[in-house]
Protein backbone atom coordinates (compact mmCIF):
# COMPACT_ATOMS: atom_id res chain seq x y z
CA UNK A 1 0.00 0.00 0.00
CA UNK A 2 1.83 3.59 -1.16
CA UNK A 3 1.51 6.25 1.23
CA UNK A 4 0.34 9.55 0.09
CA UNK A 5 2.63 12.83 -0.03
CA UNK A 6 1.29 14.09 3.32
CA UNK A 7 1.63 10.73 4.93
CA UNK A 8 5.45 10.75 3.28
CA UNK A 9 6.35 14.54 4.64
CA UNK A 10 5.12 13.21 7.87
CA UNK A 11 7.63 9.97 8.04
CA UNK A 12 10.03 11.81 7.45
CA UNK A 13 9.98 14.30 9.77
CA UNK A 14 11.33 14.72 13.83
CA UNK A 15 8.54 14.92 16.28
CA UNK A 16 10.75 16.53 18.12
CA UNK A 17 12.06 19.39 15.82
CA UNK A 18 9.42 18.76 13.57
CA UNK A 19 12.17 19.13 10.71
CA UNK A 20 13.02 16.32 8.48
CA UNK A 21 14.99 13.79 9.69
CA UNK A 22 19.13 14.30 10.28
CA UNK A 23 20.75 10.91 10.71
CA UNK A 24 16.97 9.42 11.58
CA UNK A 25 17.74 7.11 15.08
CA UNK A 26 14.79 4.45 15.67
CA UNK A 27 13.24 3.16 19.09
CA UNK A 28 12.04 -0.47 20.22
CA UNK A 29 8.85 1.01 19.89
CA UNK A 30 9.23 1.77 16.64
CA UNK A 31 9.00 5.87 16.62
CA UNK A 32 11.91 7.63 15.03
CA UNK A 33 13.51 11.05 15.94
CA UNK A 34 16.84 12.80 15.15
CA UNK A 35 20.23 11.45 16.39
CA UNK A 36 20.29 15.16 17.80
CA UNK A 37 16.90 15.44 19.13
CA UNK A 38 16.56 12.17 20.87
CA UNK A 39 19.73 12.41 22.25
CA UNK A 40 19.42 16.17 23.63
CA UNK A 41 16.20 14.36 24.93
CA UNK A 42 17.62 11.76 26.88
CA UNK A 43 20.26 14.65 28.12
CA UNK A 44 17.30 16.68 29.61
CA UNK A 45 15.09 13.53 31.24
CA UNK A 46 18.62 11.93 32.50
CA UNK A 47 19.81 15.24 34.70
CA UNK A 48 16.70 15.16 36.49
CA UNK A 49 17.94 11.83 38.01
CA UNK A 50 21.10 10.40 40.31
CA UNK A 51 23.54 9.13 38.20
CA UNK A 52 22.85 5.63 39.90
CA UNK A 53 19.36 5.45 38.68
CA UNK A 54 20.07 6.44 34.64
CA UNK A 55 19.01 3.10 33.31
CA UNK A 56 16.57 3.52 31.24
CA UNK A 57 14.76 6.77 28.93
CA UNK A 58 11.15 7.08 27.97
CA UNK A 59 9.89 7.36 24.22
CA UNK A 60 9.39 11.03 24.13
CA UNK A 61 5.47 10.07 22.09
CA UNK A 62 4.41 7.13 24.04
CA UNK A 63 6.45 7.19 27.10
CA UNK A 64 7.70 3.57 26.42
CA UNK A 65 10.49 2.91 28.51
CA UNK A 66 14.07 2.12 26.33
CA UNK A 67 17.01 0.26 27.92
CA UNK A 68 20.29 1.58 26.03
CA UNK A 69 21.96 -0.88 23.69
CA UNK A 70 25.19 -0.88 26.20
CA UNK A 71 23.71 -0.61 29.78
CA UNK A 72 27.39 0.02 30.80
CA UNK A 73 28.22 2.79 28.46
CA UNK A 74 27.87 6.35 29.18
CA UNK A 75 24.52 8.22 28.43
CA UNK A 76 26.07 10.52 26.37
CA UNK A 77 26.43 7.39 23.51
CA UNK A 78 22.79 6.41 24.14
CA UNK A 79 21.47 8.42 21.05
CA UNK A 80 24.38 7.17 18.80
CA UNK A 81 24.33 3.61 19.97
CA UNK A 82 20.72 3.38 18.68
CA UNK A 83 19.48 1.23 15.20
CA UNK A 84 20.18 3.22 12.54
CA UNK A 85 16.58 3.90 10.56
CA UNK A 86 17.13 2.51 7.03
CA UNK A 87 14.17 2.33 6.13
CA UNK A 88 13.70 6.11 6.98
CA UNK A 89 17.24 7.19 5.66
CA UNK A 90 15.89 5.04 1.92
CA UNK A 91 13.22 7.55 1.58
CA UNK A 92 15.01 11.16 2.93
CA UNK A 93 17.72 9.74 -0.52
CA UNK A 94 14.80 9.28 -2.36
CA UNK A 95 13.29 13.17 -1.78
CA UNK A 96 16.67 14.33 -2.07
CA UNK A 97 16.78 12.68 -5.69
CA UNK A 98 19.96 10.31 -4.63
CA UNK A 99 19.83 7.23 -6.16
CA UNK A 100 20.11 4.28 -3.80
CA UNK A 101 24.04 2.15 -4.51
CA UNK A 102 24.17 -1.07 -4.65
CA UNK A 103 25.16 -2.41 -1.04
CA UNK A 104 27.21 -5.32 -2.02
CA UNK A 105 28.77 -3.89 -4.93
CA UNK A 106 29.80 -1.24 -2.90
CA UNK A 107 31.74 -3.71 -0.72
CA UNK A 108 33.67 -4.48 -3.60
CA UNK A 109 34.40 -0.92 -4.79
CA UNK A 110 31.95 -0.50 -7.03
CA UNK A 111 29.35 1.39 -8.00
CA UNK A 112 25.99 0.40 -9.63
CA UNK A 113 22.20 2.00 -9.19
CA UNK A 114 20.36 -0.36 -6.51
CA UNK A 115 16.88 -1.16 -7.60
CA UNK A 116 15.93 -3.94 -4.84
CA UNK A 117 15.86 -3.85 -0.78
CA UNK A 118 15.73 -7.06 1.04
CA UNK A 119 14.20 -6.46 4.14
CA UNK A 120 15.72 -9.12 6.20
CA UNK A 121 19.41 -8.60 4.87
CA UNK A 122 18.11 -4.75 5.09
CA UNK A 123 20.41 -3.77 2.08
CA UNK A 124 19.97 -2.93 -1.43
CA UNK A 125 20.67 -4.56 -4.63
CA UNK A 126 21.20 -3.92 -8.05
CA UNK A 127 19.50 -6.33 -11.13
CA UNK A 128 23.01 -8.41 -10.87
CA UNK A 129 23.13 -8.80 -7.06
CA UNK A 130 19.76 -9.08 -6.31
CA UNK A 131 19.47 -11.95 -8.91
CA UNK A 132 22.90 -13.72 -7.35
CA UNK A 133 20.93 -13.31 -3.64
CA UNK A 134 17.91 -15.01 -4.83
CA UNK A 135 19.99 -18.02 -6.11
CA UNK A 136 21.86 -18.68 -2.96
CA UNK A 137 20.19 -20.99 -0.55
CA UNK A 138 20.35 -18.62 3.07
CA UNK A 139 18.66 -16.29 0.80
CA UNK A 140 16.61 -17.23 -1.53
CA UNK A 141 13.53 -17.15 0.67
CA UNK A 142 13.85 -13.14 1.56
CA UNK A 143 11.20 -10.78 1.63
CA UNK A 144 12.94 -8.35 -1.77
CA UNK A 145 10.39 -5.44 -2.76
CA UNK A 146 11.78 -2.52 -5.45
CA UNK A 147 13.74 -0.01 -3.41
CA UNK A 148 11.30 2.80 -3.98
CA UNK A 149 8.38 1.39 -1.62
CA UNK A 150 10.89 0.54 1.18
CA UNK A 151 9.48 3.21 2.78
CA UNK A 152 5.82 2.96 1.86
CA UNK A 153 5.32 -0.60 2.92
CA UNK A 154 7.01 -0.29 6.14
CA UNK A 155 6.02 3.00 7.46
CA UNK A 156 9.11 3.80 7.89
CA UNK A 157 9.45 1.09 10.76
CA UNK A 158 12.75 -1.07 10.58
CA UNK A 159 11.44 -4.58 12.95
CA UNK A 160 15.14 -5.23 13.85
CA UNK A 161 14.74 -2.60 16.36
CA UNK A 162 12.57 -4.57 18.28
CA UNK A 163 15.46 -6.96 20.32
CA UNK A 164 14.77 -10.36 21.04
CA UNK A 165 17.57 -10.36 23.25
CA UNK A 166 17.09 -10.25 27.49
CA UNK A 167 17.58 -6.79 29.09
CA UNK A 168 18.92 -9.18 32.27
CA UNK A 169 21.18 -11.64 30.24
CA UNK A 170 22.07 -9.67 27.27
CA UNK A 171 23.10 -12.82 25.65
CA UNK A 172 20.01 -14.67 25.81
CA UNK A 173 16.88 -14.59 23.47
CA UNK A 174 13.56 -13.87 25.32
CA UNK A 175 11.44 -16.78 25.12
CA UNK A 176 9.25 -17.14 28.22
CA UNK A 177 6.53 -14.78 29.61
CA UNK A 178 5.54 -14.64 33.18
CA UNK A 179 1.97 -14.07 33.39
CA UNK A 180 2.24 -13.42 36.88
CA UNK A 181 4.67 -10.51 36.75
CA UNK A 182 3.50 -9.74 32.76
CA UNK A 183 7.70 -9.74 32.35
CA UNK A 184 8.67 -10.93 29.03
CA UNK A 185 12.20 -12.85 30.16
CA UNK A 186 14.50 -15.76 28.85
CA UNK A 187 14.92 -19.36 30.61
CA UNK A 188 18.21 -18.00 32.92
CA UNK A 189 15.75 -15.18 34.43
CA UNK A 190 12.68 -18.09 35.05
CA UNK A 191 15.41 -20.32 36.51
CA UNK A 192 16.49 -17.29 39.10
CA UNK A 193 13.11 -14.75 39.72
CA UNK A 194 10.53 -16.45 38.57
CA UNK A 195 11.21 -20.20 40.16
CA UNK A 196 7.82 -20.02 42.45
CA UNK A 197 5.67 -18.14 39.62
CA UNK A 198 2.92 -20.30 38.61
CA UNK A 199 2.00 -18.87 34.93
CA UNK A 200 5.17 -18.67 33.39
CA UNK A 201 4.46 -19.91 29.43
CA UNK A 202 6.59 -19.68 26.04
CA UNK A 203 6.26 -16.74 23.66
CA UNK A 204 5.73 -19.88 21.07
CA UNK A 205 2.77 -21.50 22.87
CA UNK A 206 1.19 -17.51 23.60
CA UNK A 207 1.27 -16.91 20.02
CA UNK A 208 -0.48 -20.09 18.82
CA UNK A 209 -3.59 -19.32 21.11
CA UNK A 210 -5.00 -17.01 18.51
CA UNK A 211 -5.30 -13.67 20.92
CA UNK A 212 -2.39 -11.83 18.64
CA UNK A 213 -5.05 -12.60 15.28
CA UNK A 214 -7.23 -9.68 15.46
CA UNK A 215 -5.14 -7.16 17.51
CA UNK A 216 -5.22 -4.06 15.24
CA UNK A 217 -8.95 -4.65 14.93
CA UNK A 218 -8.91 -4.45 18.91
CA UNK A 219 -6.56 -1.47 18.75
CA UNK A 220 -8.99 0.29 16.08
CA UNK A 221 -12.08 -0.20 17.87
CA UNK A 222 -10.50 1.48 20.79
CA UNK A 223 -9.33 4.32 18.07
CA UNK A 224 -13.30 4.31 17.49
CA UNK A 225 -14.34 5.18 20.45
CA UNK A 226 -11.58 7.54 21.37
CA UNK A 227 -12.50 9.47 18.30
CA UNK A 228 -16.29 9.14 19.14
CA UNK A 229 -15.46 10.73 22.74
CA UNK A 230 -13.37 13.77 20.81
CA UNK A 231 -16.89 13.98 18.50
CA UNK A 232 -18.63 14.23 21.94
CA UNK A 233 -16.16 17.21 23.23
CA UNK A 234 -16.59 19.03 20.27
CA UNK A 235 -20.14 19.14 21.07
CA UNK A 236 -20.05 19.80 24.52
CA UNK A 237 -17.74 22.89 23.49
CA UNK A 238 -20.25 24.00 21.10
CA UNK A 239 -22.27 23.68 23.65
CA UNK A 240 -20.57 26.00 26.15
CA UNK A 241 -20.33 28.46 23.29
CA UNK A 242 -23.54 28.66 22.07
CA UNK A 243 -24.92 28.50 26.16
CA UNK A 244 -22.25 31.56 26.05
CA UNK A 245 -23.75 33.37 23.15
CA UNK A 246 -27.86 32.70 24.51
CA UNK A 247 -26.78 33.70 27.96
CA UNK A 248 -24.65 36.99 26.61
CA UNK A 249 -27.97 37.81 24.23
CA UNK A 250 -30.26 37.52 27.35
CA UNK A 251 -28.33 39.89 28.79
CA UNK A 252 -28.06 42.45 26.00
CA UNK A 253 -31.74 42.39 25.13
CA UNK A 254 -32.36 43.40 28.88
CA UNK A 255 -29.38 45.67 29.08
CA UNK A 256 -30.81 47.64 25.61
CA UNK A 257 -33.71 48.69 27.42
CA UNK A 258 -31.41 50.75 29.75
CA UNK A 259 -29.79 53.83 29.08
CA UNK A 260 -26.23 55.07 28.68
CA UNK A 261 -24.77 54.14 31.98
CA UNK A 262 -26.14 50.55 31.70
CA UNK A 263 -23.69 50.22 28.43
CA UNK A 264 -20.70 50.29 30.64
CA UNK A 265 -21.73 47.47 33.03
CA UNK A 266 -22.59 45.33 30.18
CA UNK A 267 -18.87 45.64 28.87
CA UNK A 268 -17.70 44.36 32.52
CA UNK A 269 -20.07 41.77 32.24
CA UNK A 270 -19.28 40.65 28.91
CA UNK A 271 -15.68 40.23 29.49
CA UNK A 272 -16.39 38.44 32.17
CA UNK A 273 -18.79 35.68 30.85
CA UNK A 274 -15.66 35.37 28.05
CA UNK A 275 -13.52 34.83 30.72
CA UNK A 276 -15.24 32.23 32.06
CA UNK A 277 -15.42 30.39 28.43
CA UNK A 278 -11.79 31.25 27.48
CA UNK A 279 -11.30 29.01 31.11
CA UNK A 280 -13.61 26.28 29.94
CA UNK A 281 -11.86 26.43 26.35
CA UNK A 282 -8.34 25.99 28.09
CA UNK A 283 -9.81 23.09 30.18
CA UNK A 284 -11.37 21.12 26.98
CA UNK A 285 -8.60 21.71 24.52
CA UNK A 286 -6.01 20.02 27.48
CA UNK A 287 -8.27 17.30 27.54
CA UNK A 288 -8.82 17.01 23.53
CA UNK A 289 -4.99 16.96 22.82
CA UNK A 290 -4.45 14.14 25.41
CA UNK A 291 -7.23 12.25 23.24
CA UNK A 292 -5.62 13.42 19.94
CA UNK A 293 -2.45 12.17 21.40
CA UNK A 294 -3.87 8.61 22.01
CA UNK A 295 -5.56 8.46 18.68
CA UNK A 296 -2.19 9.05 17.41
CA UNK A 297 -0.63 6.45 19.69
CA UNK A 298 -3.30 4.11 18.23
CA UNK A 299 -2.43 4.58 14.50
CA UNK A 300 1.06 4.23 15.34
CA UNK A 301 0.54 0.69 17.17
CA UNK A 302 -2.10 -0.82 14.61
CA UNK A 303 0.71 0.15 11.86
CA UNK A 304 3.24 -1.18 14.46
CA UNK A 305 1.38 -5.03 14.67
CA UNK A 306 1.36 -4.84 10.87
CA UNK A 307 4.77 -3.89 10.04
CA UNK A 308 5.36 -6.90 12.71
CA UNK A 309 3.08 -9.35 11.75
CA UNK A 310 4.48 -9.32 8.26
CA UNK A 311 7.95 -8.81 8.68
CA UNK A 312 8.99 -9.64 12.07
CA UNK A 313 8.90 -12.90 14.52
CA UNK A 314 6.51 -14.08 16.46
CA UNK A 315 8.26 -12.93 19.16
CA UNK A 316 8.82 -9.45 18.22
CA UNK A 317 5.19 -9.22 18.28
CA UNK A 318 4.13 -10.38 21.26
CA UNK A 319 7.08 -7.99 22.98
CA UNK A 320 5.86 -5.03 20.61
CA UNK A 321 1.95 -5.93 21.71
CA UNK A 322 2.96 -6.54 25.58
CA UNK A 323 4.53 -2.91 25.28
CA UNK A 324 1.47 -1.68 23.49
CA UNK A 325 -1.28 -3.32 26.15
CA UNK A 326 0.54 -1.55 28.62
CA UNK A 327 0.72 2.04 27.26
CA UNK A 328 -3.31 1.68 26.28
CA UNK A 329 -3.86 1.18 29.88
CA UNK A 330 -1.60 3.73 31.20
CA UNK A 331 -3.13 6.52 28.06
CA UNK A 332 -6.22 5.20 29.24
CA UNK A 333 -5.84 5.87 32.80
CA UNK A 334 -4.78 8.56 32.11
CA UNK A 335 -7.42 10.13 30.35
CA UNK A 336 -9.63 8.48 32.62
CA UNK A 337 -8.52 10.86 35.37
CA UNK A 338 -8.69 13.98 33.75
CA UNK A 339 -12.21 13.06 32.84
CA UNK A 340 -13.73 12.03 35.82
CA UNK A 341 -13.91 15.87 36.87
CA UNK A 342 -15.52 16.70 33.58
CA UNK A 343 -18.84 18.56 34.31
CA UNK A 344 -22.02 19.88 31.98
CA UNK A 345 -21.89 23.83 31.99
CA UNK A 346 -25.54 25.64 31.79
CA UNK A 347 -25.49 29.02 31.90
CA UNK A 348 -28.32 31.43 31.88
CA UNK A 349 -28.84 35.04 33.06
CA UNK A 350 -30.34 35.99 36.11
CA UNK A 351 -31.68 39.33 36.57
CA UNK A 352 -31.94 40.97 39.55
CA UNK A 353 -34.61 43.50 40.96
CA UNK A 354 -32.68 46.66 41.57
CA UNK A 355 -33.88 48.89 38.90
CA UNK A 356 -34.92 51.89 40.89
CA UNK A 357 -31.28 52.53 41.88
CA UNK A 358 -29.58 52.01 38.48
CA UNK A 359 -28.48 55.55 38.46
CA UNK A 360 -25.82 54.43 41.67
CA UNK A 361 -24.84 51.53 40.06
CA UNK A 362 -21.17 50.91 39.56
CA UNK A 363 -20.72 47.58 38.49
CA UNK A 364 -22.19 44.98 36.58
CA UNK A 365 -23.21 42.36 39.71
CA UNK A 366 -25.34 44.67 41.09
CA UNK A 367 -27.76 44.56 38.18
CA UNK A 368 -27.08 40.54 36.95
CA UNK A 369 -24.91 37.99 36.34
CA UNK A 370 -24.76 34.63 34.48
CA UNK A 371 -25.03 31.60 36.56
CA UNK A 372 -23.65 28.50 36.10
CA UNK A 373 -24.60 24.76 36.58
CA UNK A 374 -22.33 22.08 36.37
CA UNK A 375 -23.58 18.60 36.41
CA UNK A 376 -21.49 15.34 36.30
CA UNK A 377 -21.08 13.61 33.22
CA UNK A 378 -21.57 9.82 32.52
CA UNK A 379 -20.79 6.96 30.23
CA UNK A 380 -18.40 8.99 28.27
CA UNK A 381 -15.61 6.29 28.96
CA UNK A 382 -17.53 3.09 29.02
CA UNK A 383 -16.74 2.51 25.23
CA UNK A 384 -13.16 2.99 25.86
CA UNK A 385 -13.18 0.59 29.01
CA UNK A 386 -15.07 -2.21 27.17
CA UNK A 387 -13.08 -1.86 23.70
CA UNK A 388 -9.85 -1.95 26.35
CA UNK A 389 -11.31 -5.09 27.82
CA UNK A 390 -10.99 -7.04 24.67
CA UNK A 391 -7.44 -6.66 24.76
CA UNK A 392 -7.40 -8.29 28.77
CA UNK A 393 -6.83 -4.82 29.94
CA UNK A 394 -9.16 -3.75 33.03
CA UNK A 395 -8.82 0.10 32.39
CA UNK A 396 -11.89 0.77 34.49
CA UNK A 397 -11.75 3.70 37.06
CA UNK A 398 -10.63 2.16 40.89
CA UNK A 399 -12.34 3.98 43.69
CA UNK A 400 -9.63 4.84 46.56
CA UNK A 401 -10.21 5.72 50.21
CA UNK A 402 -14.64 5.00 50.25
CA UNK A 403 -15.87 3.89 52.64
CA UNK A 404 -19.41 3.24 55.31
CA UNK A 405 -18.79 4.34 58.63
CA UNK A 406 -20.88 2.95 61.37
CA UNK A 407 -22.10 5.99 63.36
CA UNK A 408 -25.45 4.88 65.63
CA UNK A 409 -27.85 1.86 65.95
CA UNK A 410 -31.58 3.55 66.70
CA UNK A 411 -34.39 1.58 67.64
CA UNK A 412 -38.31 2.46 68.75
CA UNK A 413 -39.85 -0.73 70.22
CA UNK A 414 -42.83 -1.56 68.15
CA UNK A 415 -42.05 -0.06 65.22
CA UNK A 416 -40.73 -0.95 61.33
CA UNK A 417 -39.28 1.40 59.86
CA UNK A 418 -39.47 1.53 56.25
CA UNK A 419 -37.70 4.47 54.92
CA UNK A 420 -35.98 7.86 56.32
CA UNK A 421 -35.12 11.10 54.88
CA UNK A 422 -32.34 14.07 55.96
CA UNK A 423 -33.97 17.43 55.99
CA UNK A 424 -30.90 18.89 58.02
CA UNK A 425 -27.13 18.16 59.26
CA UNK A 426 -28.72 17.68 63.14
CA UNK A 427 -32.34 15.92 62.06
CA UNK A 428 -33.69 13.23 59.50
CA UNK A 429 -37.29 12.09 59.03
CA UNK A 430 -38.20 8.18 59.40
CA UNK A 431 -41.79 6.49 58.06
CA UNK A 432 -43.21 3.77 59.77
CA UNK A 433 -45.16 1.71 57.80
CA UNK A 434 -47.00 -0.67 59.85
CA UNK A 435 -48.47 -1.17 62.44
CA UNK A 436 -47.52 2.69 63.94
CA UNK A 437 -48.32 4.46 60.28
CA UNK A 438 -46.02 7.27 61.68
CA UNK A 439 -43.87 9.74 60.99
CA UNK A 440 -40.93 10.51 63.30
CA UNK A 441 -38.41 13.33 63.34
CA UNK A 442 -34.97 12.16 64.91
CA UNK A 443 -31.76 13.38 66.18
CA UNK A 444 -29.53 11.83 63.46
CA UNK A 445 -26.30 11.32 66.55
CA UNK A 446 -28.61 10.94 69.68
CA UNK A 447 -31.58 8.51 68.57
CA UNK A 448 -33.65 11.18 70.56
CA UNK A 449 -37.40 11.27 68.91
CA UNK A 450 -37.95 15.12 68.70
CA UNK A 451 -41.52 14.54 67.54
CA UNK A 452 -44.33 11.99 65.85
CA UNK A 453 -46.84 12.55 63.57
CA UNK A 454 -49.53 10.01 62.57
CA UNK A 455 -50.49 9.51 58.99
CA UNK A 456 -53.46 7.20 56.95
CA UNK A 457 -51.28 5.90 54.84
CA UNK A 458 -48.57 2.90 54.67
CA UNK A 459 -45.32 4.90 54.21
CA UNK A 460 -42.86 3.43 51.80
CA UNK A 461 -40.85 6.17 50.79
CA UNK A 462 -39.83 10.00 51.93
CA UNK A 463 -38.35 12.76 49.32
CA UNK A 464 -37.53 16.21 51.48
CA UNK A 465 -37.47 19.62 49.34
CA UNK A 466 -35.09 22.04 51.19
CA UNK A 467 -36.41 25.15 49.68
CA UNK A 468 -39.71 24.70 50.61
CA UNK A 469 -39.39 22.54 53.72
CA UNK A 470 -41.78 20.24 52.20
CA UNK A 471 -42.14 16.67 52.81
CA UNK A 472 -43.36 14.35 50.62
CA UNK A 473 -44.50 10.71 51.01
CA UNK A 474 -45.93 8.03 48.77
CA UNK A 475 -47.28 4.82 50.69
CA UNK A 476 -47.28 0.75 49.48
CA UNK A 477 -51.26 1.98 49.13
CA UNK A 478 -52.07 3.99 45.79
CA UNK A 479 -51.67 6.92 48.08
CA UNK A 480 -49.33 10.20 48.45
CA UNK A 481 -48.61 12.60 50.52
CA UNK A 482 -47.50 15.63 51.51
CA UNK A 483 -46.40 18.11 54.55
CA UNK A 484 -44.72 20.79 55.77
CA UNK A 485 -41.78 20.60 58.43
CA UNK A 486 -41.65 23.53 60.47
CA UNK A 487 -39.45 23.86 64.20
CA UNK A 488 -38.41 20.34 63.89
CA UNK A 489 -42.44 19.47 63.58
CA UNK A 490 -44.37 17.87 60.48
CA UNK A 491 -47.57 19.53 60.73
CA UNK A 492 -50.51 20.01 58.16
CA UNK A 493 -50.04 16.63 56.40
CA UNK A 494 -52.92 16.10 53.29
CA UNK A 495 -53.18 13.58 50.52
CA UNK A 496 -52.74 14.96 47.36
CA UNK A 497 -55.63 14.01 45.13
CA UNK A 498 -54.48 13.83 41.91
CA UNK A 499 -52.20 10.81 42.04
CA UNK A 500 -53.85 7.90 40.67
CA UNK A 501 -50.99 5.25 40.78
CA UNK A 502 -48.66 3.05 42.87
CA UNK A 503 -46.03 6.04 43.31
CA UNK A 504 -42.46 4.74 44.23
CA UNK A 505 -39.14 6.42 44.63
CA UNK A 506 -39.42 10.61 44.83
CA UNK A 507 -36.89 13.23 44.50
CA UNK A 508 -37.05 16.82 44.04
CA UNK A 509 -35.13 19.06 41.55
CA UNK A 510 -35.94 22.75 40.38
CA UNK A 511 -39.11 23.24 42.53
CA UNK A 512 -40.31 19.64 40.81
CA UNK A 513 -40.88 15.91 42.54
CA UNK A 514 -40.02 13.58 40.16
CA UNK A 515 -41.37 10.09 40.76
CA UNK A 516 -41.12 5.75 40.06
CA UNK A 517 -45.10 5.68 38.43
CA UNK A 518 -45.74 2.07 37.28
CA UNK A 519 -43.40 2.04 33.91
CA UNK A 520 -42.90 5.60 33.92
CA UNK A 521 -40.80 8.43 35.36
CA UNK A 522 -43.35 11.18 36.17
CA UNK A 523 -43.17 14.98 37.86
CA UNK A 524 -45.49 17.39 39.26
CA UNK A 525 -44.80 20.91 40.03
CA UNK A 526 -43.46 21.92 43.61
CA UNK A 527 -45.57 25.02 44.23
CA UNK A 528 -48.40 24.73 41.46
CA UNK A 529 -51.72 23.29 42.04
CA UNK A 530 -51.91 20.67 39.41
CA UNK A 531 -54.59 18.09 38.87
CA UNK A 532 -52.29 15.32 37.88
CA UNK A 533 -48.59 14.49 36.95
CA UNK A 534 -46.88 15.05 34.13
CA UNK A 535 -45.12 11.50 32.03
CA UNK A 536 -41.13 12.42 31.55
CA UNK A 537 -40.98 8.71 29.75
CA UNK A 538 -41.38 5.56 29.86
CA UNK A 539 -39.17 2.80 31.12
CA UNK A 540 -39.23 -0.26 32.25
CA UNK A 541 -39.35 0.24 36.20
CA UNK A 542 -41.81 -0.17 39.03
CA UNK A 543 -42.87 0.62 41.68
CA UNK A 544 -41.16 -2.18 44.23
CA UNK A 545 -37.99 -1.89 45.83
CA UNK A 546 -36.09 0.92 43.40
CA UNK A 547 -34.35 4.31 44.00
CA UNK A 548 -34.06 7.47 42.45
CA UNK A 549 -31.97 10.54 42.19
CA UNK A 550 -31.98 13.64 39.68
CA UNK A 551 -28.46 15.19 39.44
CA UNK A 552 -28.64 18.41 37.04
CA UNK A 553 -30.04 17.40 33.59
CA UNK A 554 -29.85 13.38 34.03
CA UNK A 555 -31.65 11.24 36.31
CA UNK A 556 -30.31 7.89 37.60
CA UNK A 557 -32.96 4.93 38.88
CA UNK A 558 -33.07 1.86 39.16
CA UNK A 559 -35.30 -1.17 36.64
CA UNK A 560 -37.25 -3.97 37.31
CA UNK A 561 -34.41 -6.15 35.35
CA UNK A 562 -32.20 -5.21 38.09
CA UNK A 563 -30.14 -2.40 36.00
CA UNK A 564 -28.75 1.00 37.12
CA UNK A 565 -29.68 3.18 34.26
CA UNK A 566 -29.04 6.79 33.38
CA UNK A 567 -31.01 9.23 30.87
CA UNK A 568 -31.50 12.73 30.47
CA UNK A 569 -34.53 14.51 32.44
CA UNK A 570 -36.40 13.86 28.68
CA UNK A 571 -35.71 9.98 28.41
CA UNK A 572 -32.94 10.04 26.32
CA UNK A 573 -30.51 6.58 27.34
CA UNK A 574 -26.93 7.70 28.55
CA UNK A 575 -26.05 4.47 29.76
CA UNK A 576 -27.49 1.38 31.70
CA UNK A 577 -25.21 -0.83 34.26
CA UNK A 578 -26.39 -4.28 35.45
CA UNK A 579 -24.33 -7.03 36.78
CA UNK A 580 -23.79 -9.95 35.37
Amino acid sequence: MALSRQDQTELISCQICYETFKIPKILPCLHTFCEQCIHEFIISTGRKKEPHSRKEFSCPTCKTLVKPTDAKSDIDKWAANLPHNVSIQEMLDMSNGENKKCSACKRHDEISEAKFWCEICEEAFCEKCNDMHSRMKLSASHNVIPVEEVASFTYGMVVNAISEHCSVHPSNLVDVFCCDHKIICCGSCVSTKHRRCKRVMTIASLMTSGKYMSLPLKITEIKQAIESLIKEKDQEKADIKLATEDTEEEAKEFLEQLKCKLDNLFDTFAKQLHMFRDEKYTSFNVRMRLLEQFVKNLDHWIRSIEVVEKFGTKTQLFILVENIKHHIASNVSEISRVNQSDTLVDLSFQKKGIFSQLETCETMVEIGTFKTFESPIFGQMIGIYKCCAGLGLNCYPKFKNAYVTFVESICITGSKFSCGVCIDEKYMVVGDARPQKKLYIIEKHSGYIVSTTDIHGDVKRLCYDKKSKQLFISCYSEELYKADVKAEEIIKVTKMPFNEDHVGALFSSNNDVYVVVNRAIKKFSINADSDDMTTCFYTNTECGLNGMNVIGKYIVFTTADNEIKCSTLQGKRKFCYKKR
